[in-house]
């Protein structure tokens, strides 16, 4: 259904404009930096948009696989209806103005959604940021960089979201495959993508940021489907009284019980994240490393408090402390100074240089009865932050084993973090966050096996039924009409 949008040919951008500051101007800005397909300014002053001639409206121009609308709200219907006789059938409309501004918006998105089903067009939006995709270097948003390539298929109802997590990913080196801002979801919404994501080859992970689900029932059966074949990692917002209220005037969605979400996520195989945060340090996770095949973790630290602290944190996140074999611990105990422990945590000391660090590494991997190591360094006075992190790397890619790294500290820790950030490897500041990520890789592990039974069928009168749940539909939705 998205994969013409995604993979466009030809974009046309309706509002494209000279003038600085405008987003018209942006995205033409967005488009001309990495696209490589064919761009079609639309202006109706006509002239030369960016070195490019303008038309004055689309059907003077013809069909593109993509149109991008950035007029106002009130003239946006007209854009639309001409890409409908025109043959288009993908369309994003970034404009603002509509159900989320006001009873006139309302109804003007109404409109718009009659016009895309009388023409059969896939909508994006309105009130979003647009789309992407690195994969043909495709920037048809109002973001001013293109994501790094990766694996990583985000959709977000938030364009700000969008435009930060973007940021947020530049700086981490996190790639992604394609992203969506899907605003109002007038048109395409959640299940849609979860169904292309699925579907694309270059996407591993399906990660979303959500405020209300537009098609429950579609989108618990796209989620089961695709949790099956990759890792689905949401954040809700809106979980208290207060934040469903700002929702609706956000994006104008109800966002419903957050109870009866968390029920539906841990039913459909999704990983729930708490944060932002959360949510790319899950999915670039689970993009990166190997799945752990059980729940028995080791650790390797040169401090003793932080490895302490992270066996607490790994026994309450529901992960199990590895029982390593007397034939590890013999091991470790020969190629380790004798003030060292040999048990897990293993503490190699401070003063452990990066090949003690990369010998004990070596050693915990090679033992049957550790499914995943959490690598703990801490920036002690002789410790060489930098050539422990590429001697971790060295042994770590070695296996087909987990090793979440967190070298724990700022600024000596600094060139350590470059080290894994140039080879797209994180690094969890906190050793917490590397047990709350190792224990969504194990999650994941079992949503793969999980099987999921047959809801249970009743005898009902479901005529009945479905009037009843038509009914409170529409009372609950009048508001927004």
């Amino acid at each position: 259904m998205l994969n013409v949008m995604f993979n466009a040919k030809s974009v046309a951008v309706i509002g494209a404009s000279e003038t600085k500051g405008k987003i018209g101007n942006d995205l033409m800005i967005s488009l001309l930096n990495y696209y490589h397909g064919e761009i079609v300014p639309i202006n109706p002053k006509g002239g030369k948009v960016m070195g490019i001639p303008a038309h004055t409206s689309i059907k003077d121009y013809g069909y593109v696989d993509l149109a991008v609308i950035v007029i106002p709200a009130p003239l946006v219907l007209r854009a639309v209806r001409d890409c409908g006789e025109t043959g288009i059938k993908n369309v994003v409309v970034i404009s603002a103005g509509f159900k989320e501004a006001s009873e006139e918006g309302a109804r003007l998105e109404k409109e718009l959604v009659e016009i895309c089903n009388e023409f059969d067009i896939n909508l994006v939006g309105p009130n979003c940021l647009g789309i992407m995709n690195t994969y043909n270097d495709m920037n048809a948003s109002f973001s001013s960089d293109i994501a790094h390539k990766g694996k990583i298929g985000f959709m977000t109802q938030s364009g700000a979201i969008f435009a930060a997590i973007l940021d947020y990913a530049d700086k981490k080196n996190i790639g992604f495959s394609r992203l969506i801002s899907l605003g109002n979801k007038a048109g395409v919404n959640e299940k849609e993508c979860m169904e292309n994501f699925m579907e694309d080859e270059n996407t591993g992970v399906i990660t979303a940021y959500l405020e209300g689900i537009v098609d429950g029932p579609g989108f618990i059966q796209a989620s089961r489907k695709a949790s099956k074949i990759k890792p689905v990692v949401v954040i809700k917002s809106g979980t208290t009284a207060k934040g469903s209220e700002a929702v609706s005037s956000h994006t104008g969605t109800i966002a419903g019980s957050d109870s009866a979400y968390d029920a539906a996520f841990s039913q459909c195989g999704i990983l729930r994240a708490s944060s932002l945060e959360e949510m790319m340090d899950f999915s670039r996770t689970l993009a990166l490393f190997p799945l752990p095949k059980g729940n028995r973790i080791a650790i390797i630290t040169n401090a003793g408090g932080p490895g302490i602290m992270t066996t607490d944190a790994t026994i309450k996140a529901g992960l199990e402390l590895a029982a390593l074999t007397d034939e590890t611990k013999q091991k470790l105990t020969e190629g380790l100074p004798d003030t060292a422990n040999v048990k897990n945590p293993v503490d190699v000391l401070g003063d452990a240089s990066p090949e003690r660090f990369g010998f004990a590494l070596d050693i915990v991997l090679k033992d049957p009865n550790v499914d995943g190591v959490i690598y703990l360094v801490t920036p002690q006075s002789v410790t060489d932050p930098e050539g422990t992190a590429k001697v971790a790397i060295e042994h770590a890619t070695k296996s087909d084993k987990p090793v979440l790294f967190s070298f724990f500290g700022g600024t000596r820790c600094a060139e350590a973090e470059k080290v894994l950030t140039d080879k797209m490897v994180p690094n969890y500041l906190y050793p917490k966050t590397a047990v709350t990520s190792m224990k969504a890789l194990y999650d994941y592990t079992v949503i793969k096996n999980q099987e999921y039974p047959e809801p249970p069928q009743f005898d009902v009168d479901r005529t009945k039924v479905e009037a009843i749940i038509a009914d409170a539909r529409k009372r609950v939705l009048k508001p927004l009409d």
